[in-house]
């Protein structure tokens, strides 16, 4: 009894320390506990990591194929730039919802960074995507955002990556995404 209660107190510190870790986690801007940016209803860049990992095993050990989308915002600075970090998040509330209609329940769509987003096509044939994606692309060209006294037309750059199982790992997937976002290709 006595060596449990040791053992518990010499934890005690650790299970403190990780505790303060997990609850600082927790109040990072725009993001709570379970992964989520509940303004933008979108999925953060961890939680994201999660599901791609998840996909990427499925990919391998029951042959499905599922695409990965790597999404760039243009324009964005432009906007927080000349009218505020407010407008910018509105913006990107706004165009959250355009890009939600665009996805299934079964995808996954997640904010990764300022102006990033990320999806994961699950179940989705190359051809079938690039649809969806070139849909998703022409709906936010054709997005005008109004500011004040100011009007914005912003775009959306996309990276395509189908995740098979030849596919290495993530952070493979997703260097290749930012490739294919940044030369027009799809690998």
């Amino acid at each position: 009894m006595t060596g449990r209660r040791v053992r518990m107190l010499a934890l005690h510190p650790l299970w403190r320390k990780a505790r303060r870790v997990y609850s600082l986690a927790s109040r990072l801007p725009g993001t709570n506990r379970l992964g989520f940016q509940p303004s933008l209803a979108l999925s953060d860049r961890s939680a994201f990591e999660s599901h791609l990992e998840s996909a990427l095993e499925s990919a391998r050990h029951r042959n499905h194929e599922h695409i990965l989308c790597f999404m760039d915002l243009d324009q964005f600075k432009v906007v927080n730039d000349t009218c505020g970090h407010v407008a910018g998040d509105e913006l990107l509330r706004q165009l959250a919802r355009v890009m939600r209609k665009h996805f299934r329940g079964s995808d996954v769509l997640a904010r990764i960074g300022g102006d990033e987003f990320s999806s994961i096509l699950i179940d989705c044939p190359l051809p079938r995507a690039i649809e969806r994606i070139d849909s998703l692309r022409e709906e936010v060209q054709e997005h005008h955002f109004n500011w004040e006294s100011h009007s914005f037309r912003v775009s959306l750059s996309i990276g395509v990556v189908p995740i098979n199982q030849y596919s290495e790992n993530i952070v493979q997937l997703m260097s290749t995404a930012q490739v294919s976002l940044r030369s027009r290709d799809v690998f």
